[in-house]
């Protein structure tokens, strides 16, 4: 995913940000695959 990109799952919201002024680093796992 590229600046602005995003995905989801249907199912539960969920929302993040962040506070900082650095670029925020994001490791996703998803176990089981879903797909």
């Amino acid at each position: 995913l590229g600046e602005g990109d995003s995905f989801r799952f249907d199912g539960k919201p969920f929302r993040w940000r962040n506070p900082g002024a650095e670029p925020a680093v994001v490791i996703w796992v998803v176990s089981p695959p879903v797909y």
